[in-house]
């Protein structure tokens, strides 16, 4: 049976894709804060704060490093601060989660990707960071995100010949449980007579990456921000 590991996978869109693996008969993993993820999935409980922590803990209790199929990447900590109010503690530990884990992850499971010559990595992105932009707000945790779409394209470059890919998808205005109610109502605002979008309404962009995707698109930053 094929595997995946889902980081962020017990709630949200992480919760969303791992529902898809199990539906195509993937055994899938998942992480989180919960003691238990979608029907269907293994579950290991775990609080990410660092990158170094959590690949130990997951070296100690994932098995299946070197026969995944599928690596996803749903977890990454939002920060909303002006630049000259950002901390240097506050830029290491956006970076480190949103940039740094994933390319650990990747780095560690690509070996066994390669050799089975069989892969499918989905990294989540930011809205608007399928390029390079300036923000108020949320510059560390942009630059972060940004970051991704460069793991991506080296990934396709060094593993596509290993029929290995890698793609970012930057969604938009999610409403999950994790999203803030300023937040919310900030995304309303924006999108007008547009509304915001529910993990569910992915399915079809998430079954296509899965299963219907065979290399054609590869290191690719797909912005589904609604034109954000």
């Amino acid at each position: 049976m094929d595997k995946a590991l889902v980081l962020g996978g017990t709630g949200g869109v992480g919760a969303a894709v791992a529902r898809e693996l199990v539906d195509m008969g993937v055994e899938t993993w998942v992480t989180g804060r919960r003691e238990s993820g979608p029907q269907g999935t293994q579950c290991i409980s775990l609080t990410i704060t660092q990158s170094g922590q959590t690949l130990e803990k997951l070296e100690r209790e994932y098995p299946h490093w070197d026969d995944t199929q599928y690596l996803v990447c749903a977890f990454g900590p939002y920060l909303e601060a002006p630049l000259s109010l950002t901390s240097a503690d506050q830029w290491s530990w956006v970076v480190d989660l949103n940039l740094v884990l994933p390319g650990m992850l990747v780095s560690r499971i690509l070996p066994g990707m390669r050799s089975n010559r069989f892969g499918k990595i989905i990294l989540f992105g930011a809205t608007g960071s399928d390029h390079i932009r300036g923000r108020k707000l949320t510059a560390p945790y942009q630059a972060a995100k940004t970051g991704l779409g460069v793991l991506a394209k080296s990934v396709a470059m060094e593993a596509g010949g290993d029929l290995v890919e890698c793609n970012v998808l930057c969604p938009g205005y999610i409403v999950t449980e994790y999203m803030p109610t300023p937040l919310k109502e900030r995304a309303t605002r924006r999108l007008g007579p547009r509304k915001t979008v529910s993990p569910q309404e992915y399915r079809s962009l998430f079954r296509w990456l899965l299963i219907e995707n065979q290399g054609i698109v590869n290191g690719a930053v797909i912005s589904a921000g609604q034109g954000l």
